[in-house]
């Protein structure tokens, strides 16, 4: 019984993404969708698969990537970084202590995506390196406070 309420607490209040790539009958969907919202008590939304691609692209796939990217990027053997990393980089290394096979297989999986997303991230580095290049510093701030305030509406909305 212990493991069962560990496993319901798991779930509760989580939300689950439904998707329908074979064209289920709205029926069984709507039976999905109780089970998790009555029995799970589960938080359910229902999206087509491009939707649920781009999505999870931009806000975990993404993040991941990148998270990979930057550990391997900064080699943390020099250990002047290991013992003055702080909270940044932690959330970095935690991202990237996640399960390797796992990540190749969503990578590949939604590499489309990815790959679009991946492009527009370095866009945007190669911007910042600009500003920093230039020594724009209003530019910079500006910069800076914009995507504060998305952040900001993000959090909120959450």
């Amino acid at each position: 019984m212990i493991i069962v309420e560990k496993i319901f607490f798991y779930f509760l209040n989580k939300k689950n993404v439904i998707c329908n790539p074979f064209s289920a009958h709205d029926d069984h969907i709507d039976r999905l969708v109780n089970y998790w919202e009555d029995a799970i008590q589960m938080n359910t939304c229902i999206m087509s698969v491009s939707d649920h691609d781009l999505i999870f692209a931009m806000t975990s796939h993404l993040p991941h990537l990148v998270s990979y990217a930057l550990i391997d990027s900064i080699r943390l053997s020099n250990s002047s970084v290991k013992d003055n990393s702080g909270g940044g980089l932690k959330e970095f290394l935690r991202l990237s202590g996640s399960n390797s096979e796992m990540w190749r297989d969503i990578f590949l999986a939604n590499s489309k995506e990815i790959k679009k997303l991946t492009n527009m991230f370095i866009g945007e580095l190669k911007k910042f390196s600009k500003d920093l290049n230039s020594q724009n510093s209003k530019k910079l701030l500006n910069k800076l406070q914009k995507t504060k305030n998305i952040r900001n509406r993000i959090v909120k909305a959450k």
